[in-house]
């Protein structure tokens, strides 16, 4: 329960976040010509990229599971002509 909770406050958290950076970008380019953000999504952009890369390649090795190199070995008795 506690782990939802945290996962909810988060994501309110993310979501005013993204509202006032939205809020903000739009009062900035009522007064800045827009062809100077480009540059400036270009950079958050590849900044996301790069911060994601770690969750990604993590993802991927809990994803694949390399086949272990020592099998077990199971040992029969010896056979015996009775």
């Amino acid at each position: 329960m506690a782990g939802a909770i945290s996962i909810l406050k988060s994501a309110s958290l993310l979501l005013v976040g993204a509202f006032l950076a939205y809020k903000a970008i739009v009062l900035a380019a009522a007064n800045v010509d827009p062809i100077f953000f480009v540059p400036l999504f270009v950079v958050l952009v590849v900044v996301g990229l790069v911060q994601s890369l770690p969750v990604a390649v993590h993802a991927m090795r809990d994803a694949y599971k390399p086949v272990p190199l020592r099998r077990s070995v199971v040992r029969l008795a010896p056979y015996r002509i009775v």
